[in-house]
């Protein structure tokens, strides 16, 4: 239903731009978006987030109030 729901939005706003980060590689949803972009005709950017942005999420979630769940262990 979510992918449903999405895609029906995008396609009701067909000025908007598909954009794909791709640091972790691309899914098997993500390429369903793509290939729903251009099966639409809308632009699609790909983009890549830098080295530093994964130690910087990091140092967030050790500092949130689930870290513990997350086998953060306090660190």
């Amino acid at each position: 239903m979510g992918i449903n729901a999405g895609k029906d939005l995008i396609e009701a706003l067909p000025d908007m731009v598909t954009v794909v980060y791709q640091d972790l590689g691309i899914s098997r949803g993500m390429q369903y978006g793509i290939d729903r972009a251009e099966q639409n005709g809308r632009n699609i950017e790909y983009r890549v987030l830098r080295d530093s942005w994964e130690a910087k999420e990091l140092g967030v979630a050790r500092k949130h109030s689930h870290a513990l769940l997350w086998g953060f262990n306090g660190q």
